[in-house]
């Protein structure tokens, strides 16, 4: 059991609600099917915003605060869902708003496909802010 005084409490740095990323991302393959493609924002296990991307469409934009954990997930019913993590831990020095872009397809799911393939509990990529390039890598 971890034990924390209110002392320390009061000394815990607060996350800095300041925007630092735009999150921008497009699934290939959203409008395959006969159901919608849905792209949720997570914060501490709520969903803080989300998109259906219905029709044809296949974009989405997040504008993310800075210092704060994120889990990006997409799903669509048939598909295997996929979690991304954004860490947007940056120093107070960098002040501009910075972009991200990807492309991802969602993976079909078939009789042969294994279940820890559909629910893994992993993240399929890792983005975070890297302060000796001064910008973002996904892993």
């Amino acid at each position: 059991m971890l034990l924390i005084s209110g002392e320390a409490l009061a000394h815990r740095a607060k996350p800095d609600t300041s925007l630092c990323l735009e999150l921008e991302g497009r699934v290939e393959n959203a409008h395959e099917g006969d159901s919608d493609c849905k792209v949720e924002l997570i914060v501490d296990d709520k969903v803080v915003d989300s998109v259906v991307l219905t029709g044809f469409k296949t974009k989405f934009r997040f504008n993310l605060k800075r210092n704060c954990h994120y889990t990006l997930r997409l799903s669509k019913p048939g598909y295997v869902s996929r979690d991304i993590c954004v860490h947007t831990r940056i120093s107070a020095q960098y002040r501009d708003t910075y972009k991200f872009i990807f492309e991802t397809k969602l993976l079909p799911v078939r009789e042969k496909t294994a279940p820890h393939a559909v629910d893994n509990g992993f993240p399929v990529a890792k983005i975070y802010f890297h302060e000796k390039k001064e910008l973002q890598h996904g892993a």
